[in-house]
């Protein structure tokens, strides 16, 4: 079970309270990509993430109308659930899931 997340963009409510395969394939591939220093780049990304959580109900323009703090909270919130919920559930799958006793590196 993931905290809820809650994100106020443009008058609406929306919460994200479960995280999909496709969702967390989706932010890995994110995070790959985002290899940039540029703030203006690294807010696009963090958008994309973002979006996606949302499953496209809000568009990037959209994004970008909202509360700088809190779009900051629930970008935060969002890296914190992948990085420390999934990523340890993913990495318990993948152990449970080995025919060997070899070791999993957690990256």
């Amino acid at each position: 079970m993931i905290p809820e997340i809650e994100v106020a963009c443009r008058g609406k409510r929306y919460f994200i309270n479960s995280v999909t395969v496709k969702q967390y394939r989706d932010y890995v591939g994110l995070m790959e990509k985002n290899d940039s220093d540029d703030m203006r780049d690294i807010v696009f990304f963090n958008k994309k993430i973002l979006q996606g959580m949302l499953e496209n109900g809000v568009s990037i323009a959209e994004l970008g109308e909202m509360d700088v703090s809190e779009f900051l909270a629930a970008v935060k919130q969002i890296h914190s659930v992948m990085q420390d919920v999934i990523s340890q559930r993913m990495l318990e799958v993948v152990h449970m899931d080995s025919d060997e006793d070899e070791a999993v590196e957690k990256e």
